[in-house]
């Protein structure tokens, strides 16, 4: 049955239709006495319900669940930590339906092709398994062998996410933060290419030449010859994944030169223009005996614009040196500010924020702090007008993948001292030439925070002040956003309402009907469209 496309696109269609409307319901249910227990529990039956779902249909909700899992400024916490630990993993498709694949793609028997071949995979998941096998030639390779079903599956998928986004987009308060259209577009063009492993084989190309003369980096070699759309192959490596503790201990150096090794590997593709691994899973990272850290799975991969990797340089640097309006600036050029963002608002939050997390680190980052330091940020990101956009969609991802892996790798890891000389570093190597003279190198370091001194002081004997004022301006706007919000959900009940006499009264050729129905839904229409304008 969950390989039909339409009992799919029904089952994800109705399950997100009825998350909106239990919340819809428990909104005006408790609009003036918040229950923020029962509220939780909510969301955590819902996410539940998610996970389970995902599990059964297998597919795009699962990708799409282990990507929500890192979007603090879409889903609450609660919602979260539900999909943390949902992983890519689903039981194998016979062997029958795997051998049909690979001789459809070589156009002859698989045995024309490979000396030997495991019949039974050595990882399976959503889109493809991997099978260990012997060229002609006598080389040990990896063989990646698209599912029979996948591709129209994931068609089917991405038809009922288009519809939930555009409900989400319409009825929800994501609406408000996220332009959903261009989310799922983004969604949809990452999880197409995943589905072409000619694709995957251009991305581990680019990847081997970028780590080419690397020491501690390998990238498997490709066989682009026997490589087709549903059909991978490349060189197989003997190595475990990179948060294996057995692997860790024979390697010749500590564990916390392994975590920076990874961090700045990941650093570099994240700050340079070009693409990155957009999923470096403990899976997709796996150790050699001698250290050699090596990176697979290029299927899922997003790109850096070269103007978009300046202007992370440029945060980076006023970050470095407390210059939170350029931060704030920064952050308006990348596209996270929403229209008519309070931009002093931002810069104070952000300021208070960094604040705090700069005093944990007299601590030291382990990853008790830092999983709190996470919490105080997606209550942060909830708080302020600000969305990602959906070109940085999988950058979020990508990163808090990575944190998990680097703190699988050592729990008592200080992420932030670890980081820190990195971070300086790339700023170095990529400071534009008039910047390394010595006064100009001063006065970014040193003048611009004496520079901002007397408004920071200003700031803080305002600082009481401005909050109770934003504390009345946010409790007012959230009044009315609820009272038009509640508009707009009679409204269109109205227009539903006076469209089903409509169509009832065509049916049975009733003129009377037709025309009392015609008032409610153009009442309702007009009500409905001047609501929505205004949220």
């Amino acid at each position: 049955m969950k390989s039909l496309p339409i009992y799919r696109m029904f089952t994800i269609v109705f399950m997100s239709i009825k998350f909106f409307l239990q919340i819809i319901r428990f909104q005006r249910k408790h609009q003036n006495h918040w229950d923020e227990e029962k509220w939780n529990s909510l969301l955590h039956q819902q996410a539940r319900e998610y996970k389970q779902t995902a599990l059964k249909l297998e597919g795009l909700l699962i990708k799409l669940g282990q990507f929500l899992a890192a979007r603090a400024d879409l889903l609450p916490e609660v919602f979260l930590k539900e999909l943390a630990d949902l992983i890519d993993h689903v039981p194998p498709v016979p062997w029958t339906q795997t051998k049909k694949v690979l001789e459809k793609e070589w156009g002859t028997s698989y045995k024309n092709v490979l000396q030997s071949l495991t019949k039974e995979p050595i990882a399976s998941a959503s889109i493809g398994q991997v099978y260990k096998a012997t060229l002609k030639t006598g080389e040990t390779a990896a063989i990646k062998v698209q599912r029979p079903t996948i591709s129209k599956l994931i068609k089917a998928d991405l038809k009922a996410l288009s519809i939930v986004m555009r409900l989400a987009g319409r009825f929800t308060i994501i609406g408000k933060t996220v332009d959903t259209t261009r989310l799922f577009n983004e969604i949809k063009r990452v999880i197409t290419a995943e589905l072409d492993f000619k694709q995957e084989l251009k991305n581990g190309l680019i990847f081997k030449e970028r780590y080419a003369n690397s020491d501690h980096v390998h990238i498997p070699a490709f066989n682009n010859e026997l490589t087709t759309a549903k059909v991978l192959v490349m060189e197989w490596i003997d190595g475990k994944s990179v948060i294996n503790t057995e692997q860790i201990e024979v390697i010749p150096y500590l564990k916390e030169e392994l975590a920076k090794r990874i961090l700045t590997i990941f650093l570099d593709q994240l700050l340079q223009e070009g693409i990155f691994h957009a999923d470096p899973h403990p899976g997709n990272i796996l150790l050699k005996e001698d250290g050699t850290i090596v990176l697979i799975d290029f299927g899922m991969v997003a790109a850096i614009k070269k103007e978009d990797s300046k202007e992370l340089q440029t945060l980076v640097e006023a970050l470095v040196i407390d210059d939170y309006s350029q931060v704030v600036d920064s952050l308006e050029r990348l596209r996270f500010l929403l229209p008519n963002a309070d931009k002093q608002q931002i810069e104070r939050m952000i300021r208070q924020f960094l604040d705090v997390a700069l005093t944990a680190n007299i601590n030291g980052w382990d990853e008790d702090v830092m999983n709190q330091l996470l919490a105080d940020f997606r209550l942060l990101l909830k708080d302020l007008p600000v969305q990602m956009p959906s070109e940085f969609a999988f950058l979020g991802r990508a990163v808090s993948t990575l944190t998990g892996v680097l703190y699988s790798i050592d729990p008592k890891l200080d992420l932030f001292e670890l980081g820190k000389p990195i971070v300086l570093d790339w700023l170095e190597r990529n400071r534009e030439k008039d910047e390394y003279s010595s006064f100009s190198h001063w006065l970014r370091k040193y003048g611009a925070p004496i520079l901002r001194f007397p408004s920071k002081l200003d700031a803080l004997f305002d600082e009481p002040k401005l909050y109770r004022e934003l504390q009345e301006k946010q409790h007012r706007e959230n009044r009315e956003h609820e009272r038009l919000k509640w508009s707009r959900h009679y409204s269109f009940l109205f227009t539903l309402i006076g469209l089903i006499g409509i169509l009832t009264a065509l049916f049975f050729d009733h003129i009377a009907l037709l025309i009392g129905s015609s008032i409610p839904l153009v009442i309702g229409g007009i009500s409905f469209y001047a609501t929505s304008k205004r949220l």
